[in-house]
């Protein structure tokens, strides 16, 4: 099942994501103009969700890009949510478990798991509608060059 739900991610995304996601997200290019205009004073930034592995997973994934950081450590970042959400689910799962069908239960055990066929998908739409991550940057998000000089000065040693 978890598969087949995989698969019409990846035949979706780039659809559903124009709108919502990695694509014309204003959200996204509000966190990254925040990145980008931090007081050096106060230089924080927290970006959180409750779950972690969808929207905000994806912003987090592509601020380790904007970074530098690689791909594999990008996925092992963005799979953290596992680990971290595990606990929560399994509570959650527990509690539904004498209400829910063992089909609903393995539908809603799945809105909980961050996959790296997910995180890959997102990847690989943005990939195929780019020629390069700078341009990623630049024309969805605003980054310039400038920008994104001043974003590695403000968080990479």
């Amino acid at each position: 099942m978890r598969h087949c739900i995989i698969e019409i991610v990846r035949q979706r995304w780039p659809q559903t994501q124009r709108t919502t996601g990695a694509f014309a997200n204003p959200a996204y290019r509000f966190l990254f103009e925040t990145m980008a205009n931090l007081d050096t004073e106060r230089p924080g930034l927290l970006h959180h969700c409750a779950g972690g592995k969808d929207r905000t997973g994806v912003g987090a994934a592509l601020m380790l890009k904007l970074l530098g950081v690689s791909d594999s450590v990008i996925m092992e970042d963005y799979l953290l949510t596992n680990e971290t959400l595990g606990p929560k689910a399994d509570l959650i799962l527990e509690q539904l478990d004498e209400q829910l069908t063992p089909l609903q239960r393995e539908h809603l055990q799945d809105t909980f798991i961050a996959s790296a066929d997910y995180l890959n998908a997102a990847l690989e739409a943005i990939g195929s509608a780019y020629p390069s991550w700078e341009d990623y940057f630049e024309q969805e998000l605003g980054i310039t060059a400038e920008k994104r000089e001043r974003i590695l000065e403000l968080y990479l040693e």
